[in-house]
């Protein structure tokens, strides 16, 4: 229970914070907006665009930044500005404050997700991955793999 609430603290200290939110959630939908509006067509030799690529790309470098910049950061600065003596001072366990910050990560990454996910459609308006792709083409790669044959390739024998 206290992890629930300790979480629900660092959700609420991570959304008021300004510029950790807009570097967050709005620069990877920036950077792709941009990047997809200079760079058009498929990567040679495959039938990827390179939207795609870049969705994949900075969903992945996103989400790297949002579970290990922004947590290092955020527990540097408490250790520097006295929060973490004090919360050692409390009765709320130590595993705690550690799931509390897990679940901020959880939930921005999700945002994060969902936010590139949906400005990649709002740039493409077709037709686009839903949120559990884009996860598994993040730890697969693209061009994604189905039953043995890759997709978005014709296969001319």
């Amino acid at each position: 229970m206290a992890s629930l609430a300790r979480g629900q603290v660092e959700i609420l200290q991570f959304f008021r914070s300004r510029d950790a939110v807009v570097f967050t959630l709005a620069l990877p939908v920036v950077l792709l907006g941009l990047l997809a509006s200079i760079f058009s067509g498929k990567v040679p030799g495959t039938g990827v665009s390179f939207s795609q690529v870049y969705t994949t790309g900075l969903l992945a470098g996103g989400l790297a930044s949002t579970s290990f910049l922004n947590l290092g950061i955020t527990i540097t600065g408490e250790r520097e500005n006295g929060t973490l003596k004090r919360l050692a001072g409390t009765p709320m366990p130590r595993a705690a404050y550690f799931l509390g910050k897990v679940m901020v990560v959880l939930v921005a990454s999700l945002l994060e997700v969902g936010g590139t996910d949906g400005g990649r459609t709002l740039r493409l308006q077709g037709r686009v991955p839903g949120l559990a792709q884009s996860v598994v083409d993040i730890r697969l790669g693209y061009p994604p793999r189905r039953h043995g044959h890759d997709v978005g390739r014709s296969s001319s024998k």
